[in-house]
């Protein structure tokens, strides 16, 4: 009996391990994908730096994750970050986001709460145009290559699980 439950906690810390394995270990010569979860990480992130307030109002359901907390869209609201190369970025809003988003100072609409844009190399940022909840930023490098299962899995459009909003 021992034996078999010291192999299910070997097995489970394995899978936790391969789970919580971060998405910023690639090969060298890769790209790298970026993310942030405003639920779990708030404000605070190693690559975007975010400036603005987060809302717990309303939820989304985007590639597997429920999304509780959402960054304000607001003219104070400022993402910015540094591509080393251009990427892809991708940002889930609340399903039925329609508007604009400033991406490097050039008005892009997103369709259906979610927007996808290639970036360019350098200096980027993310800015209101219209008045939006953000829950969830990706950005992939060029020369990513699709390594995890939720990446692959990747929903076109969130799913919204309450109707109650904070815009």
């Amino acid at each position: 009996m021992r034996k078999a439950i010291k192999t299910l906690v070997i097995i489970l810390l394995a899978v936790t391990a391969f789970i919580l394995k971060p998405t910023d270990t690639r090969a060298e010569g890769t790209g790298k994908e970026y993310t942030h979860n405003f639920t779990t990480e708030d404000l605070t992130d190693s690559y975007f730096t975010i400036t603005g307030k987060t809302t717990g109002k309303g939820s989304v359901e985007y590639n597997g994750l429920t999304l509780t907390t959402a960054l304000k869209m607001e003219s104070s609201t400022l993402i910015q970050f540094e591509a080393r190369t251009n990427a892809e970025l991708t940002l889930v809003f609340d399903n039925n986001f329609n508007g604009y988003v400033k991406i490097s100072k050039q008005n892009v609409q997103a369709e259906n709460g979610l927007l996808k844009v290639t970036v360019h190399e350098g200096t980027n940022y993310i800015e209101k145009a219209d008045v939006a909840n953000l829950y969830y930023i990706r950005l992939v490098e060029e020369g990513e290559q699709e390594t995890s299962s939720i990446a692959a899995e990747e929903t076109s459009t969130p799913q919204e699980t309450t109707a109650e909003k904070d815009t």
